[in-house]
């Protein structure tokens, strides 16, 4: 892979990353809004007031689920558009020093031809 190569498939997989991240944050954000017509309803029938905590702890629990999975996604995306050592097979960690220098931070083999 050439140093240009690098560069386009590092582009590509960070407008890939956006979207993801754009896309989720208005389900996150659209699930909150939905939670003001909710509370009302809790508000003024106060026999489903523990519901709010239920929807409030399903909220959290996907929040923290959320960031477990893109912590995970993160490993498998550089795999996915090929930015990755071809020696150690690890992922590229800071992009910018790859491209400075070169080589692989782990095992400081070429990276680009």
């Amino acid at each position: 892979m050439t140093k240009q190569e690098y560069i386009a498939k590092q582009r590509t997989m960070t407008r890939a990353v956006n979207r993801r991240l754009v896309c989720w944050l208005i389900v996150f954000f659209a699930a909150i809004g939905a939670m003001i017509p909710f509370s009302n309803y809790v508000e003024e029938h106060k026999e489903y007031a523990w519901t709010g905590n239920v929807v409030g702890g399903g909220l959290l629990f996907i929040l923290v689920a959320s960031f477990v999975w893109f912590a995970l996604v993160a490993n498998r995306q550089q795999r996915e558009f090929g930015i990755q050592c071809r020696s150690c097979s690890k992922r590229i960690l800071n992009s910018q020093l790859a491209i400075a220098t070169g080589n692989c931070g782990y095992c400081g083999e070429k990276l680009f031809d």
